[in-house]
């Protein structure tokens, strides 16, 4: 079976997006992601990085022809690059942080549901829901969630390939 567009974007989008996601997952644990993302000696790296992956993101999910799932990415990408643009201390980095785990949310919950048959996708969802249970119990308690953001993450990358397979 050859390779279509959206086979090649999928590629490029998971290259550009394991450099970062390796990047902080072999930092030296911290008390959350943000504070390795949000470090002055690594934001620009992981900055441009981001945008790459944004702009082929956009690109893939165009090619999808779905316009829920460009506007909840376009979402997911503006609340990342908030993010990077704001210091961790800030309300106003806490506010981003709230709105890409929702926008993370609200993409697998509309893509689930929209492949109600997908016993995969719906058991990949449930597990982000208890993650994201955790993390905000964690944030209760004032407990480090970085590891909890790891595995939100990395969840959400594993329903983005799954979903590449379904479509």
């Amino acid at each position: 079976m050859p390779f279509t567009t959206r086979d090649l974007l999928l590629f490029l989008l998971v290259s550009v997006y394991v450099v970062p996601i390796a990047f902080v997952a072999l930092s030296p644990p911290e008390k959350s992601v943000s504070h390795i993302i949000c470090d002055k000696s690594r934001n620009a790296f992981i900055t441009i990085c981001m945008m790459l992956m944004g702009i082929v993101a956009i690109c893939y999910e165009i090619d999808r022809k779905d316009a829920m799932s460009v506007l909840l990415i376009s979402l997911l990408l503006i609340s990342i690059y908030g993010l990077l643009g704001s210091k961790e201390t800030m309300i106003k980095h806490y506010m981003w942080a709230f709105a890409a785990f929702v926008s993370i949310f609200a993409f697998m919950t509309y893509h689930s549901f929209q492949r109600k048959h997908s016993t995969l996708l719906m058991t990949i969802l449930a597990t982000q829901c208890i993650v994201f249970l955790q993390v905000a119990e964690k944030l209760a308690c004032k407990k480090d969630i970085f590891v909890h953001e790891i595995i939100y993450i990395v969840n959400f990358a594993i329903f983005y390939l799954c979903l590449h397979t379904l479509s």
